[in-house]
């Protein structure tokens, strides 16, 4: 039962990315204005790597870098944008003297980012994400809790993202990540 209403959460944030994408290219009004001031649809999708920032004595990690997918709109009047942000990792536990366990996560999350330098070719930027995360490991179907990540950033060349956050959920499954992505 649990497993259904997982893909069920993934297929509706998948839709929800779609429509909003759909929206954005109908309406005239997203264009970029010649003052700079704009109301614009970005997509995004790029790889995410886990840091771990909390380790056992003796045991090693195995980090698995994996896609992630981002959409935002840009608030015309305000250095603002928000949007949807779904992405997802696996982490490879090496217990000394016990078998392995890998946990994945993926999480779900609004998001919404203060941008510092906003259609400047270097563009500064603090935010924070809520949502759910589908946390599984070897041994448990996938479950779902609630998450939070703050995050900071930087878009350069109007085309690429760098981003360093942290994802707040289970303690096992809580990590530090960094995104390198492409937005259009």
């Amino acid at each position: 039962m649990r497993k259904n209403y997982s893909k069920k959460t993934i297929l509706f944030a998948l839709a929800m990315l779609i429509c909003m994408t759909s929206y954005a290219q109908k309406t005239e009004e997203n264009k970029e204005s010649k003052d700079g001031k704009y109301g614009k649809f970005d997509m995004e999708i790029g790889f995410q790597s886990s840091i771990l920032t909390s380790r056992s004595p003796g045991d090693s990690y195995t980090v698995y870098p994996f896609f992630f997918l981002e959409s935002r709109w840009q608030l015309k009047q305000q250095p603002i944008n928000v949007g949807l942000s779904v992405s997802a990792s696996q982490i490879v536990r090496h217990y000394e003297g016990f078998s392995d366990k890998t946990f994945r996560t993926i999480p779900i999350m609004a998001i919404a980012d203060y941008q510092f330098g906003r259609g400047k070719k270097v563009n500064p930027y603090v935010g924070l994400g809520v949502g759910i995360s589908l946390n599984q490991n070897d041994y448990d179907p996938f479950k779902t809790y609630f998450a939070a990540t703050p995050r900071i950033g930087v878009r350069f060349f109007k085309f690429m993202n760098l981003q360093v956050g942290y994802l707040l959920t289970l303690r096992d499954y809580s990590r530090m990540y960094v995104n390198l992505g492409f937005y259009f």
